[in-house]
């Protein structure tokens, strides 16, 4: 009688072109310890039938080599858990000994299980628990409905996701789902000072580094579809991009969700009733600030000065004075080396855009509102949002609501300055205000602004 073990002779028989059950049965496993019981129940009849007396027994083995059944360890939480109800802690024991198993009881619901040396399907505690089950007897199984704790309404961030890819859809964008893989030339393109991480075995040449920016992935987007006839072109991605700024090492890199927005073409689709007109800085602004309008975020812009941005048509987006992301036309010689027209992009922290805030309801008033105009001559280095911050700061709790109007520069307006015309809202909620009022609060913005920015009165 004899055991081979099956990865040394697996496949040898077949290599020699032999196939007999014998090969077949010890490339499957059979059990290590059959062959010293086999041979002597055989000496037992050889002398009991034919008068055969019993010899020395000769062993050749490899110990090392022999299969080794190591002990599996067993709880009652476990069966329980499993099986959905609870079975005997005495019934267990006795089910597992019957069946060969060297149970040893570690403490109360605990055991350490030795498998017989023919059960090679034992091997996990989840088997063990499977011929409890056998056992036991599977009709005896309760039945009983699983307690599953269901929730069907969405997180507050599916939600708002769900709220900022209709916000989008309805602007006219389509969603892009791109690899995070990018073109090393590329990033080099609209980032000079990036050092993007390199792939050790990348998909091709075009994806072999890691990106800083969702624009890597947008823009041969873009491309692609213009070279097929798309002349206007609007997408958004909600992804992930690695941060590289202060990343000394690997370990130190972010993944920053973002949200990138990329349009090239005509403002409106081409209709019957309207010719196509080319969309410029302020209709993408609007539409950005449709998409920061979702989550009801209070943002200001200032001048951006990225340098794949183009330095006049451009912005960073700024939340609590920290800049959350940017948008605007890319610089017009990267648009020559991409070989795109007019392009607008814009990439937001994702969580910013997602952060909501809760509205502060005020009553409306039932008196009359009074407007005045003012036009100031005024630097044109100076950002109009910064003037009219000012306004509504000097203006106080009479002064309601301010807007930009107009702009004008050229004839009666000195080089290095502009016209900038705002209107003034003036309203109390509980009563009629007096013209003394007005005329004290729009002396009081006149003279700060002059005093703070040199702005002078336009003469009508």
């Amino acid at each position: 009688s004899a055991f081979f073990a099956p990865l040394a002779i697996a496949g040898r028989a077949r290599s020699f072109g032999l196939h007999t059950d014998a090969s077949q049965r010890y490339e499957r496993g059979v059990d290590f310890e059959l062959p010293m019981l086999a041979m002597h129940r055989a000496s037992q009849l050889i002398a009991e039938l034919a008068g055969g007396e019993f010899g020395p027994i000769t062993t050749a083995e490899q110990a090392a080599v022999l299969p080794k059944r190591e002990a599996i360890e067993l709880e009652q939480a476990q069966v329980d858990q499993l099986l959905g109800y609870r079975v005997d802690a005495a019934f267990i024991a006795d089910a597992l000994t019957r069946l060969g198993c060297a149970v040893t009881v570690k403490a109360e619901g605990q055991w350490s299980v030795v498998p017989p040396s023919h059960r090679y399907d034992m091997a996990i505690y989840q088997d063990l628990i499977e011929e409890v089950a056998r056992i036991h007897g599977y009709d005896n199984i309760q039945i009983s409905l699983p307690k599953i704790e269901a929730q069907l309404a969405q997180y507050q961030d599916q939600f708002e996701m769900t709220q900022l890819r209709q916000t989008l859809v309805t602007l006219g964008y389509q969603e892009a789902i791109s690899f995070s893989f990018a073109d090393l030339k590329l990033e080099k393109q609209l980032n000079k000072a990036v050092n993007p991480l390199a792939l050790a075995n990348p998909i091709s040449s075009d994806l072999a580094v890691m990106r800083s920016t969702l624009l890597s992935s947008l823009i041969p987007c873009v491309q692609y579809n213009v070279n097929r006839q798309q002349s206007r072109v609007r997408f958004f991605e909600l992804g992930l991009r690695f941060d590289y700024q202060d990343a000394e090492s690997i370990h130190d890199l972010k993944q920053i969700p973002t949200l990138a927005v990329i349009a090239t073409g005509a403002k409106t689709s081409e209709t019957w009733h309207a010719k196509p007109q080319a969309m410029d800085f302020f209709d993408f602004k609007g539409e950005i600030e449709e998409v920061l309008a979702s989550g009801r975020v209070q943002v200001e812009y200032v001048r951006s000065e990225r340098s794949w941005l183009h330095p006049g048509q451009s912005a960073e987006v700024l939340v609590d004075g920290q800049s959350i992301g940017y948008f605007g036309r890319l610089h017009p010689s990267l648009e020559d080396v991409l070989d795109l027209s007019t392009t607008w992009v814009a990439e937001l922290d994702q969580s910013a855009v997602l952060q909501t805030y809760v509205s502060n309801f005020t009553e409306l008033s039932r008196f009359p509102s009074v407007r005045r105009d003012i036009a100031l001559l005024i630097s044109d280095k100076i950002n109009v949002s910064e003037i009219q911050q000012l306004i509504e700061k000097t203006g106080g709790e009479l002064l309601d609501s301010t807007w930009l109007f107009d702009v004008y520069t050229g004839q009666g307006v000195e080089d290095g300055k502009r016209s900038l015309a705002f209107a003034l809202l003036w309203q109390h909620p509980s009563r009629t205000l007096e013209d003394a009022e007005i005329k004290s609060g729009m002396d009081h913005i006149l003279q700060v602004l002059e005093n703070t920015y040199q702005a002078t009165l336009r003469a009508s």
